[in-house]
């Protein structure tokens, strides 16, 4: 049997070495109860200016339009920084400061 499924926002698909499903169910428990009881090291705190410049740089390096490119530069330095700024937000979660999937910007995007 294979046991496969989100951990900590990464895929992973692993063999349980059984042929018993009884016995699968109670491995995945063990399993997801496991990531649970970890500390997830991604809740690291993280500035929101760097994660925008890193959002922008990975849009940069995906050869997006200068039109988008643009719209981004503005939605996130213009407006985002600006706004958390004003409301005295200067960090977060690594884990939420995640703007998109690394993939989401090789498909097409309706700004």
């Amino acid at each position: 049997m294979w046991a496969g499924g989100v951990v900590e926002g990464n895929y992973e698909r692993r063999s349980l070495k059984t042929k018993s499903w009884k016995r699968a169910v109670v491995m995945a428990r063990k399993i997801e109860e496991a990531a649970e009881a970890e500390p997830a090291s991604r809740d690291e705190a993280v500035t929101i200016a760097k994660a925008v410049q890193e959002y922008l740089a990975d849009a940069k390096a995906c050869e997006l339009a200068p039109a988008t490119l643009y719209r981004l530069e503005i939605i996130f330095r213009k407006q985002l920084l600006v706004w958390c700024k004003a409301e005295g937000y200067k960090l977060c979660a690594s884990s939420m400061c995640e703007l998109r999937n690394r993939s989401a910007l090789r498909g097409p995007m309706a700004l």
